[in-house]
Order: C-alpha cells, then sequence, then structure tokens
C-alpha cells in the first residue's frame, strides 16, 4: 500500500538544503515532490483509511495517525493507559528508550524491537489492546524480530507518549496529526512510475545500466541505485551478508472489475476470528473507470489453497458490501523480509559507508534501498540530486569563463 502522504502542515519548506532529503529529514519537503507531480500533470486525491476494530468502524490509528479510536475506549482503560505511561516516564530505569522523535538516529530504535520500544514508550495495555491484535493478523511473531526503527515495515506507529496522553485528557483532538494519505486520481503509484521513466526516455538523461561494473562514476554524475551497487560502482567493499533475517509471509487476492463498482478506501481489520489484515479498493481509468480490489492475509493463511483464499475474498467482498461479480482475480504470495540484529546494523552501516563515498567522489544522489522506499523519497532525491549537480555545473562552467 504505497501512497503519496504530503504531510499537511508540515511541508513548507520550498528550496533544497545542502543534505539529502532522506527518511524524517526529508518530511519538511515533501510539498515539491507532489508540487513537481502537479506541474507534470498527475492529479492526487485522499484515499480514505479506517480501521475496523471488533466491529466498530473509525479513523484509523495504525497508518494514519487519527487517534479517535482513544475516545471509544471505557473509561478503567484509558486510565490504565494514562497510569502506565506516567509511571513508565516517571519510574523506567531497568531499560531507558530515547524519545520517538530521535528513532531516525538513535540506536534504541536499531537495536531493540518494535515491542519491546512500543511497550516502554506505551506500557503493554496500549500496545496489547491497541497495536498487538492487528499485529497478530498480519504476524503474531513479527513484533518481536521488528528493529523499532523500521515499524511502518509492517505499517505499525510509534506514537509520541505525549500525544496519547494529550488525546486521552482531550487536551489534544485524535485529528490533530493525522496523515491524509494521497494517491493518484484514477490511476496507480505503478503507472505513476510507468510515465515518468517514460518522460526519463524521451529527455535528455543519460541512464546507464553497468551490468559489467566497468564504467567509473564521474564528477557530478548521479547515483540513485543500492547500496550495494554504489559500493561496486566506487569499487568499494561492504559488509558480508548476515542470516539474520525475520521472513513475514502474505497472500494477496487481487480482484479486477470491468465496472466502477465501490467508493475507494483502505480498511485495516482487527477482528476475533481468522481473516484478512487489510482491504484496499482503488478505482482505476483506462478508457473507463472500473475497480480494483486487494485482500490480504497474513501468516495464518501462508497454507491456504488458491480456492480458499478466493472463497474467503468473496466472504470478505459480501461482508463490506461490494459484489463478488469481478472479472478476473490473481492470487499473489510475498513475503515482507524484515533483518535484524547484526543484519540490520550492518545494513545502516553499510548506508552510511555509501553515501560518505557518494560525496567524496563529488558525486550525487543517495543509496536507495532499505528505509528510502517511498515514491516521495526516490522523487525527492531525484529533484534534489538533479538540483545540485545542476548548481555544480553552473559553478564549473562560471568558473571556466572567469
Amino acid at each position: 500500500m504505497v501512497a503519496q502522504e504530503p504531510y499537511s502542515g508540515l511541508t513548507s519548506v520550498d528550496a533544497f538544503t545542502d543534505l539529502p532529503p532522506v527518511r524524517q529529514a526529508g518530511l519538511p519537503f515533501v510539498g515539491i515532490a507532489n508540487q513537481w507531480l502537479s506541474q507534470r500533470g498527475e492529479e492526487f486525491v485522499e484515499l480514505p483509511v479506517q480501521v475496523s476494530r471488533y466491529g466498530t468502524l473509525m479513523a484509523d490509528y495504525l497508518v494514519a495517525d487519527n487517534l479517535e479510536v482513544l475516545q471509544k475506549l471505557d473509561e478503567p482503560l484509558k486510565r490504565k493507559i494514562t497510569d502506565e505511561i506516567l509511571a513508565l516516564k516517571k519510574f523506567n530505569t531497568s531499560l531507558t528508550i530515547s524519545h520517538p522523535r530521535d528513532k531516525g538516529v538513535s540506536e534504541d530504535y536499531l537495536n531493540h524491537s518494535f515491542e519491546m520500544v512500543s511497550g516502554q514508550l506505551f506500557g503493554r495495555t496500549f500496545h496489547e489492546e491497541l497495536i498487538a491484535p492487528w499485529l497478530d493478523r498480519l504476524n503474531p511473531d513479527l513484533a518481536v524480530h521488528l528493529p523499532a526503527r523500521d515499524h511502518r515495515t509492517a505499517w505499525v506507529p510509534l506514537y509520541y507518549p505525549e500525544t496519547i496522553l494529550g488525546v486521552v485528557s482531550n487536551k489534544m483532538s485524535p485529528s490533530e496529526l493525522r496523515r491524509p494519505f494521497m494517491v493518484p486520481k484514477n490511476s496507480s503509484i505503478a503507472m505513476v512510475v510507468e510515465r515518468l521513466i517514460a518522460s526519463i526516455d524521451i529527455s535528455r538523461v543519460s541512464v546507464i545500466l553497468d551490468e559489467e561494473g566497468l564504467i567509473s562514476p564521474l564528477l557530478g554524475d548521479i547515483l540513485l541505485t543500492s547500496t550495494s551497487e554504489t559500493f561496486a560502482l566506487l569499487k568499494k567493499k561492504f559488509s558480508p551478508k548476515n542470516e539474520e533475517k525475520f521472513i513475514a509471509p502474505i497472500v494477496i487476492a487481487l480482484l479486477q472489475y470491468d465496472a466502477r463498482v465501490a467508493d475507494e478506501q483502505v480498511l485495516n481489520l482487527i477482528e476475533r476470528e481468522k481473516g484478512p489484515y487489510r482491504i484496499c479498493i482503488r478505482n482505476i481509468k483506462a478508457q473507463e473507470v472500473s475497480t480494483n480490489v486487494s485482500i490480504e492475509f497474513g501468516s495464518a493463511f501462508e497454507g491456504a489453497t488458491d480456492a480458499e483464499i478466493l472463497c474467503m475474498a468473496r466472504a470478505t467482498l459480501e461482508q463490506i458490501n461490494v459484489s463478488t461479480n469481478f472479472a478476473r482475480y490473481i492470487i499473489k504470495r510475498l513475503s515482507i523480509k524484515v533483518p535484524y540484529g547484526e543484519s540490520r546494523r550492518a545494513i545502516e552501516n553499510d548506508v552510511k559507508l555509501a553515501n560518505v563515498a557518494i560525496r567524496e567522489r563529488s558525486l550525487h544522489g543517495y543509496p536507495i534501498d532499505f528505509g528510502s522506499s517511498t515514491l516521495n523519497d526516490q522523487i525527492l532525491l531525484g529533484l534534489w540530486s538533479a538540483n545540485a549537480a545542476r548548481n555544480q555545473m553552473s559553478k564549473i562552467i562560471s568558473s571556466d569563463h572567469s
């Protein structure tokens, strides 16, 4: 579920700095990516995201960061969540976790699992009542292996403790930090990428695929590739592969209709019985608008046959009042790969070393792989790198003429 996130209210920067806009540091620049796409004729609309928690429909708190759910809890449960957070803030001496605002740089979030950090920041009640039931549908063992910094790999939040306390005490609106998810209107991210690739093909930009490893990048070149390929291009060695990797299998039923049959939405599901963890409905336009529905199942369905997955998908459609008369279907079996421990630390170190090597060679770009996979990340890095390279060439030309 890759979507555009403009982060309304936080994207006030209109010019790039000297540092590449990556990860959390790139959030203020997201408006630049969206503006650039709009100038190219790409139109975006908000995709409603909700959660169904044991039959109660509400604003989504897992990926859209709307804590309306806290207002629907009973008072004893609210008090328990509040008391646990306050106690942790006051008495936590056995394991001190730095504030979530520092998750991009703090080793705590790299060395400790999401489950441990979530419990240390918010207490067991918040985690077990609101986060764990959804993770159990995705994969009950994932949170134990997932480094806290990579929590969005499993589509789960790491709120500030102050935010939870503020919403529970009614001092903060539950929608104050809501993230509107913007998607291409009647299109998909894959279709946008295809259009961007096509525009590169007809531009004056030279894209080089160095399969033999013979080309040496020159001053002003842009490297937007994986960490391992960056090391190979720059003739540098990087860490050997480590085997600490958790594999979380998922099964996706992709259902295609030849007409528009439903409104667009994402629905995250928390129920007591076994079933899918998420439904995504998109309306796509080719000649006419048609509907695509994806229904995602977690590890409990790894061994299910295609026929069984299709049967459960039909039952899910009936529950949300969507027609079961789809024209085509595809069953995809994928997996979420989660490096942890020394493997994860090696990845982090390699990214840093590759970035240093790029800067030392007066090249532009940034290693694009783990932690920088969204479309916004890619576009921002591409725009930043092209802008930096253009500025560098302008200085060289000016120097030559003086």
